[in-house]
């Protein structure tokens, strides 16, 4: 069988679509040396080979990560072209019309549910072509179950066409085993001197980093805790402005952000953090928690959408809306050390019951059922 994987979403940089669609193509070279894959890339962005698999290449396409026009009117010929028996678009969109069997990847349906988190023009496109594809897919695969259930409600779906496949961690890379000489590069080069708490992920309103603030504003005023607040992550979908929102909350001097955050460094900033905290207001899965966690980072996430679903016992709970507690849990974390210690453990415990392998083979029998 010769699968099409869309791989528009992958290159430097990239977020988290992005690093979903490369961790399955490498995981499915690592189980699969029977079928053939060819993994569209598109051109103009920084390439970096997904996998040096025999049974895998890359086919460049003059085409943006998110094209309406291109998905429509030229994907359909792409595929006939490369003699396709199967596509997957990791990244929600179908075209109408195809010469062979779709899958399609929808991650979450923020847009349908809380589009006031979504800016207008991708809001659209999503909204629009999210529900062209749970139409028209051979399966749906989506990336937790309480996005299968949103995707069912949403788009009036029967549940037996969506598939399961948890998101899972590179264990190898995400480890708790202390790595001196780039945590002290970390540090230094974003003037990181004392304890600190860490964020990681796209600044943009949908994380919920203006309440995250308000709560370690409140927790270093009446708690004393010593901390640093770290945002890294880069600009998302709706424009926010941390350091201005630093400054609104009066912890500028105690709020580093980072940017975009280079791959080098994440490993050692969740290990060298004393907390981890993801209080998103909207998540299809969530990776970021899933990664501290296996670095035994304390972690402390919205209690909202799929989050209690991925982290289980692994991570404390806290109503996003809830400065206060919020406020109260980072202080727990931050004093608590028993607290920490059976966290870090139940944490890793809970990131080691998800493998890049078991979402391959779980995809993988989505696409034979597809076919099928």
């Amino acid at each position: 069988m010769r699968i099409v994987i869309d791989c528009r979403c992958v290159f430097n940089g990239c977020g988290g679509i992005g690093a979903y669609a490369r961790q399955l193509a490498s995981a499915l070279a690592l189980i699969n040396d029977a079928d053939e894959f060819v993994l569209l890339r598109t051109g103009g962005r920084p390439l970096s080979p997904v996998t040096d698999a025999p049974n895998f290449r890359d086919y460049t396409v003059e085409a943006a990560m998110l094209d309406a026009d291109w998905e429509q009117l030229q994907l359909p010929s792409v595929l006939e072209e490369l003699e396709a028996d199967l596509y997957h678009n990791p990244t929600f969109a179908l075209p109408i019309v195809a010469p062979c069997h779709t899958v399609t990847t929808i991650h979450d349906v923020v847009f349908e549910r809380r589009p006031d988190l979504v800016s207008p023009s991708l809001c659209q496109y999503l909204a629009r072509w999210s529900r062209v594809a749970a139409r028209v897919a051979d399966r749906i695969i989506t990336v937790s179950h309480y996005s299968r259930c949103a995707i069912e409600h949403a788009y009036d779906v029967d549940p037996t066409r969506i598939d399961v496949t948890y998101e899972a961690v590179d264990l190898a890379r995400f480890t708790p085993e202390y790595k001196g000489p780039i945590a002290d590069e970390f540090r230094a080069q974003y003037g990181i001197a004392g304890p600190f708490i860490l964020y990681v992920g796209a600044l943009e309103p949908k994380k919920n980093i203006d309440n995250l603030l308000a709560a370690f504003a409140r927790a270093a005023r009446s708690h004393g805790i010593p901390h640093q607040l770290v945002l890294a992550g880069g600009v998302g979908g709706m424009r926010y402005d941390a350091d201005e929102a630093a400054q609104a909350f009066g912890v500028p001097e105690r709020t580093i952000v980072t940017g975009f955050l280079p791959d080098r460094y994440l490993p050692a900033a969740y290990r060298a953090a004393d907390v981890f905290v993801y209080p998103s207001l909207y998540e299809g899965f969530g990776l970021p928690p899933l990664e501290a966690m296996a670095c035994c980072t304390p972690t402390l996430v919205s209690s909202a959408t799929s989050l209690p679903e991925v982290v289980g016992e692994g991570a404390l709970l806290v109503d996003p809306l809830d400065v206060p507690a919020m406020a109260d849990a980072l202080v727990r974390l931050a004093e608590d050390g028993a607290l920490r210690t059976g966290l870090a453990e139940r944490g890793l415990k809970r990131a080691k019951e998800f493998s890049w392998q078991a979402t391959a083979l779980d995809t993988l029998a989505s696409y034979r059922h597809a076919v099928a």
